[in-house]
């Protein structure tokens, strides 16, 4: 008869003899409380711990995991994976419904909003990033919806748009959704401040909204420049921008 040993080490004891993977890294030393802090409990049965939800929201886009449904199937056979999201080992994970409604909720508070202005700060106060020289842009946010029909588009400057512009190789590019203007700082390429708008908005108009927003001037200390793309071409503007 052969009878299968015991392990002598728990799943946990064992992680401490590997070596931290980037992912473990990060989430060691990301503070996670201003996010936390703005997410309501939903009625219901007992959810997930927040933090391991939102660990995990993090780590699918770092990894590049495409879906919820992929990301719920990464955590059910990647113990790893789980531990480092902070899941436990041996209970049930989420299901790709949980994650659905995790998410809506998270999308209604502004944690996220919280949790970047949180990292600026620190970042600044680091050094790693001064905020005296600015640089701003925009990217492309693809809405995975049905575009709206002409005659019925509220054109409210929140609902998704046809964007058109052209990418670093200098190629037309039309998507439908949104854009993402960010002002970062140009000796480190750390983002310092963001908004978001129709994909028809233009870079220029948001330049001036994007430095002056009150997310911004708590997080940025000082100016001494601002270059934005259209500085060459509209002049009035960027002689805004600099004062």
């Amino acid at each position: 008869m052969i009878i299968r040993q015991e392990l002598l080490f728990s799943f946990e004891e064992l992680q401490k003899f590997e070596p931290k993977s980037q992912l473990e890294v990060l989430f060691e030393n990301l503070d996670l409380t201003p996010c936390l802090k703005m997410i309501k409990l939903l009625p219901g049965r007992p959810p997930y711990p927040r933090a391991a939800m939102l660990r995990a929201l993090i780590a699918q886009r770092l990894l590049s995991i495409p879906t919820f449904s992929a990301l719920a199937e990464r955590l059910q056979y990647d113990l790893r994976f789980r531990y480092a999201c902070g899941f436990d080992v041996c209970h049930s994970t989420p299901s790709v419904s949980a994650f659905s409604r995790f998410f809506k909720n998270l999308s209604r508070c502004d944690g996220l909003l919280s949790l970047f202005r949180s990292l600026a700060r620190q970042c600044l106060e680091a050094g790693l990033a001064d905020g005296t020289v600015l640089a701003i842009d925009s990217s492309a946010l693809h809405a995975h919806e049905k575009p709206w029909a002409k005659d019925r588009h509220p054109h409210d400057g929140q609902c998704a748009e046809w964007g058109h512009k052209k990418d670093s190789h200098g190629k037309s590019m039309t998507w439908y959704g949104y854009k993402i203007h960010a002002a970062v700082d140009a000796g480190s390429g750390l983002p310092m401040a963001m908004t978001v708008t129709s994909a028809n908005e233009a870079d220029s108009a948001e330049a001036i909204p994007l430095m002056q927003n009150r997310q911004a001037r708590r997080t940025i200390t000082a100016w001494t420049r601002a270059m934005t793309p259209s500085a060459s071409t509209r002049r009035p503007r960027a002689w805004e921008v600099r004062q």
